[in-house]
């Protein structure tokens, strides 16, 4: 599932129309936002965003944005350095700390079409229509000049015709080392086959997301998703997985919820192997400018229909932090970790599972972006594995997983290709579960 906030608004298109919709540089906020807040900082703050607009004429977003922050809580209430920041963190595309800093001006004067204009076009990129409409409504009242009126007009009428059906659609190719998770030195114990198989795979996906807005803000999201893999040879490891989730997003000004129920299907082969159903909330939360906190817990109910022994429930919370690198746009670090719980009706298959990765993602010119994520997953079942009553002993499986996976990835327009590596080894206190595996995907999505 994606995280909160997966709807497209055609933002570049639409914003565009109205970056200098009023003929107004940025070099000029001072001439808008004329409310200069007297005491010991007026100076200061001055000469500060003297030299923010200077960046920010060289397009260095980020070298202003560091510079405006340095001492802000010197003149947190001055409009200029305000109206900077807000300019600056929607250029680096938080449009949610630019309401923040736009609201912090309008809340002593609320009667400035440019600040206005502004709000609205941070609301839009963060997906916060109805509050744009107001905003720009808003500027309408004021009687601006021709040109102005037309184009705020158009861009409502663009802003209102925004479909609430989003589809994005992927196909691609698969190779995989070790479809069956089996041993590189033990091809067979006991006529069991266990040695490993690779394969290639055809890959297949389809996300449709439709959101409804409603009066308060707020918005009901439902995403509905399906991912296909088939297995040239070894038809039996192919799958099909199938993904709902529906429930209502709040916005809380930083902080964004998503509560969805959701229900999972997967196939293997021919066979219906499992089914979930459950709750999966996420929360995000907008730490600073740049920091971003990301939580996410489920329960879910789980069938497995070819396994009664291992139906139960799994519990699952997830916790992340990305932080901006503070001098590349676009890129950051993200750190995470991971809690599974599974029970079942035989503790041969109830397990305790955590995981921790760390994610580096960031563009490296032409268009092309760059993410490395190591990581790690331990699990420890509860039970004896039923695998080693094969090999003469009853013993309680404990794995370590290592994972490295690297992604490169080109975005043209409304399609996007990917290259995918990904490397895997588990470590298995049981020999029959040691083993490793390589994945390579190339993957081309658009968005429909």
């Amino acid at each position: 599932m994606g995280r909160i906030g997966t709807r497209s608004f055609g933002v570049t298109m639409l914003i565009c129309m109205m970056i200098n919709v009023n003929g107004v540089s940025t070099g000029q906020a001072a001439d808008i936002v004329v409310n200069k807040e007297t005491g010991a900082y007026q100076q200061e703050a001055a000469e500060v965003c003297k030299q923010a607009v200077a960046l920010m004429d060289g397009k260095d977003f980020q070298g202003a944005y560091k510079l405006l922050l340095a001492d802000y809580n010197h003149y947190a209430t001055d409009n200029d350095a305000n109206f900077l920041l807000g300019q600056c963190a929607y250029q680096l595309k938080d449009p949610r700390a630019a309401i923040q800093y736009y609201q912090n001006i309008l809340a002593k004067d609320p009667s400035l079409p440019r600040v206005r204009l502004e709000l609205g076009k941070a609301y839009v990129a963060s997906g916060q229509t109805n509050e744009a409409r107001k905003e720009f409504n808003w500027v309408l009242t004021t009687s601006p000049p021709p040109t102005v009126a037309d184009h705020v007009r158009q861009f409502i009428a663009l802003l209102d015709a925004q479909k609430k059906v989003n589809i994005k659609a992927s196909v691609g190719y698969r190779y995989d080392s070790n479809v069956n998770a089996g041993l590189d030195d033990l091809t067979h114990y006991s006529g069991w086959n266990l040695g490993k198989k690779s394969d290639s795979a055809a890959v297949v996906g389809i996300n449709v997301d439709v959101i409804h807005d409603s009066p308060s803000g707020d918005m009901w999201q439902t995403s509905l998703g399906y991912n296909g893999t088939k297995y040239v040879n070894e038809k039996d490891f192919s799958s099909d997985e199938w993904a709902l989730y529906t429930g209502v997003v709040r916005n809380m000004g930083t902080k964004m919820l998503y509560v969805p129920m959701a229900v999972r299907k997967t196939d293997i082969g021919s066979e219906n192997y499992s089914t979930s159903i459950g709750l999966a909330p996420q929360l995000q939360v907008k730490l600073s400018p740049e920091r971003l906190l990301f939580v996410a817990v489920s329960g879910m109910s789980q069938k497995y229909h070819t396994v009664p022994e291992r139906d139960g429930n799994q519990w699952a919370f997830n916790i992340a932090e990305r932080v901006n690198h503070s001098k590349v746009p676009g890129a950051f670090f993200e750190f995470g970790l991971g809690y599974i719980k599974e029970t079942a009706k035989n503790v041969s298959y109830a397990s305790d599972s955590y995981s921790a990765r760390l994610t580096y993602y960031t563009p490296i010119g032409k268009g092309f972006n760059l993410m490395v994520q190591p990581g790690f997953i331990w699990r420890n079942y509860e039970g004896p594995d039923p695998l080693s009553n094969f090999f003469g002993h009853s013993a309680v499986r404990k794995d370590v997983t290592p994972i490295l996976q690297v992604n490169l990835s080109k975005a043209i327009e409304s399609w996007n290709y990917s290259l995918t590596y990904t490397y895997s080894k588990n470590n298995s206190n049981l020999d029959p579960c040691n083993y490793n595996r390589t994945l390579i995907n190339l993957q081309v999505s658009k968005n429909l």
